[in-house]
């Protein structure tokens, strides 16, 4: 390039220059083609790794059923809940073992979300039920909900919104197997509270309080025998002729009386329903003054009274006590 000018050897030199580097970016290009399809290319994108069941196509595992259901509420009985506390609802445990439900909670659905908070150390036998009471007016009578949850708060179950304006011993109570908040899983039937349901849809079990009869009032309880701490039960009827004789403007409710020993003595006042029948509960304890002993409950209703007897401190499997009228 010695008899070149200066101008036109530095364009020669870049030229060549220019050229060089032409073929080796086609070098390198051939160099990436050559690369097996299954070798990772520089800054191809990683697709992320799945969960075994994804990546071998196989679905989500199912959730398991939850350990205790709500079975059961009675959300209007008989009598004025408002000032006692008389509205129940029933747990369930379908499981093989033995479930602590203690530190859960049952709470309402309203605005006031009114919570009972279940004690430490509670237990629900294998295949068993069990009843929880919490205050007056723990649920309203229509469009409410029942909601059970875990000790960390997380919700275990709930009921479909239910409404219950009869003011008897009638209660919703799920078809057996079932969980969830699907309302064709519940029922409106006789009131089964501690023992298995009847399916949805059938009839309820046989109602345990006692039969209608010609006396102007009938009491009794549900066993003649408890412990300390066990709540009564206490049902019975009034007579068509007996309401009938009530004026209208009259009080027409049950008063109900239970006497014991050293002095104990408790009133109540309760309302029949549409079917004639009343029903009142009340725990014994000792913080209230009673102890072991036999008592007497006496109901009275339109100038007519009726008698019946229990024991405290005899064992607690006793059959119901027999109704009495005087």
């Amino acid at each position: 390039m010695s008899g070149l000018g200066p101008w036109r050897a530095r364009r020669l030199a870049s030229a060549a220059a220019a050229v060089a580097l032409a073929a080796a970016l086609a070098t390198a290009a051939a160099d990436a083609d050559a690369l097996r399809p299954d070798q990772e290319r520089p800054g191809a994108l990683v697709p992320p790794l799945l969960p075994a069941a994804h990546a071998q196509g196989g679905a989500d595992p199912a959730p398991a059923s939850p350990p205790v259901v709500i079975s059961e509420a009675e959300i209007n009985p008989p009598g004025n809940d408002r000032r006692a506390v008389i509205e129940w609802v029933e747990l369930h445990n379908p499981s093989g073992r033995a479930a602590d439900v203690g530190g859960w909670s049952i709470s309402s659905s309203d605005l006031h979300r009114r919570t009972l908070v279940i004690p430490e150390g509670t237990e629900i036998a294998p295949g068993g039920f069990r009843v929880f009471h919490h205050r007056t007016a723990w649920f309203a009578d229509v469009m409410a909900s029942v909601r059970l949850h875990d000790g960390d708060g997380a919700l275990v179950d709930e009921t479909p919104r239910l409404d219950d304006r009869h003011d008897d011993l009638r209660s919703w109570s799920r078809a057996p197997g079932s969980h969830g908040a699907n309302s064709s899983d519940w029922a409106f039937g006789t009131a089964t509270a501690g023992s298995p349901n009847a399916a949805a849809g059938a009839a309820g079990a046989a109602d345990p309080r006692p039969a209608a009869a010609d006396a102007p009032v009938s009491v009794g309880t549900d066993r003649a025998a408890y412990e300390l701490g066990d709540r009564i039960a206490i049902r019975g009827n009034v007579s068509e002729d007996a309401r009938a004789s009530v004026p209208t403007h009259a009080n027409r409710g049950v008063s109900i009386a239970i006497e014991g020993p050293s002095g104990y003595e408790r009133q109540m006042s309760v309302y029949p329903d549409s079917q004639l029948r009343f029903f009142a509960s009340v725990r014994l304890s000792a913080v209230t003054g009673a102890s072991d002993g036999a008592y007497a409950v006496t109901a009275s209703y339109a100038g007519s009274s009726a008698s019946s007897s229990f024991e405290v401190g005899a064992g607690g499997d006793a059959a119901g006590a027999g109704a009495g009228a005087a």
